[in-house]
């Protein structure tokens, strides 16, 4: 596997790593076309284009250490971007401002397109979280190294703003918001070739909402079951 997108997984001379480094990029492909129990490991060994089909137990395990090297290589590749936007915020002032953090926690994903385009690592992410638990453990859990610090202190600025809110609460509202942002950048496309106003002012808007949501009070109240119908 050769191109820009090869040079940008690829940072280490050494042979493992480069070969780990295609396994990551063929399984978030993968995942994101096929789900992630429809993707078998041979299948991302032949997809890296590896000979042998066990490449990637050798290299990681099984699919669970797979999946935490997945997210653990994304989210270190945003760490940068938001350790600037972390410091920028901070001089202006911003740290308490809930659209200012949440714009920390997902607008790096904006950098994440593959060649083609694709936001395969959006469409992964966003059918785990659907389906299993969050790459991130609960708000409060020290990170253990190689660790995304900024992605905690932006955890943190946000556990504090909603010190009101149990926990739990704080963790699924986190997720939801997430689960928002990525429903659009995987669509993408549908509002670049679309009549409206463009990509950029959808995510806005939907930073937007999820600031919003985030700061909204919390009830505690049930949801009220639908009145059934009379025969």
């Amino acid at each position: 596997m050769s191109g820009p997108e090869q040079d940008e997984w690829s940072q280490s001379v050494t042979r493992s790593e480069r070969t780990k480094a295609r396994i990551l990029i063929a399984a978030e492909r993968l995942f994101a076309q096929r789900g992630i129990e429809g993707t078998s490991l041979r299948e991302i060994s032949a997809a890296a284009g590896l000979a042998n089909t066990s490449s990637v137990q050798y290299h990681f395990g099984g699919k669970d250490e797979l999946l935490q090297g997945l997210f653990t290589h994304r989210m270190l590749q945003m760490e940068a971007r938001r350790g600037a936007m972390l410091e920028r915020a901070e001089d202006g002032g911003l740290l308490d401002d809930m659209r200012t953090l949440m714009d920390i926690i997902c607008l790096p994903h904006i950098d994440l397109a593959d060649r083609d385009g694709r936001y395969c690592y959006a469409e992964f992410l966003a059918q785990y979280l659907l389906r299993y638990r969050p790459p991130v453990g609960p708000i409060a859990d020290p990170p253990e190294l190689p660790a995304p610090v900024n992605l905690y202190r932006v955890q943190q600025l946000i556990r504090a703003r909603l010190d009101h809110l149990p926990e739990d609460v704080i963790v699924r509202r986190l997720i939801v918001a997430v689960l928002g942002f990525l429903a659009v950048l995987i669509n993408h496309k549908s509002f670049e070739q679309g009549a409206g106003p463009g990509l950029d002012v959808a995510l806005s808007d939907t930073l937007e909402q999820i600031a919003s949501a985030m700061s909204a009070p919390f009830s505690g109240n049930a949801v009220r079951s639908m009145p059934t119908s009379q025969a």
